[in-house]
């Protein structure tokens, strides 16, 4: 097994199903300040704790129709046979009500904070 594999595998082993986004956090570096570069952070309730997902080296971030009480169900799929230059991963949401998907070059997951 591939460590991108592995990667996706643990975040899919956690098992978090669909959950209330509590925030949705997008950081950018313009290209004036060096290399344009896009990152976002996402933090979903689970029960009394949050877990946060931050994704790094975004690109074709579609966002919309996020609203209070908005669930996610991320999947993750590896994207590194494609042969896309500096990206690893697919990112999309499984809910209907929450459009978010993108492309990006790493993922960390925190749970329980």
């Amino acid at each position: 097994m591939s460590q991108v594999d592995a990667r996706i595998e643990k975040y899919r082993a956690i098992g978090l199903g669909s959950l209330p986004v509590t925030a949705l956090e997008i950081q950018q570096a313009v290209p004036q300040l060096g290399n344009a570069r896009q990152s976002l952070s996402l933090r979903l309730l689970t029960g009394e704790q949050t877990v946060v997902l931050a994704f790094s080296g975004l690109r074709q971030l579609r966002l919309a129709d996020l609203h209070p009480g908005s669930l996610c169900r991320l999947y993750i799929t590896s994207v590194a046979d494609a042969q896309m230059e500096g990206v690893r991963y697919r990112v999309s949401n499984d809910e209907q009500d929450l459009t978010l998907d993108f492309y990006c070059a790493d993922f960390e997951v925190f749970p329980g904070t």
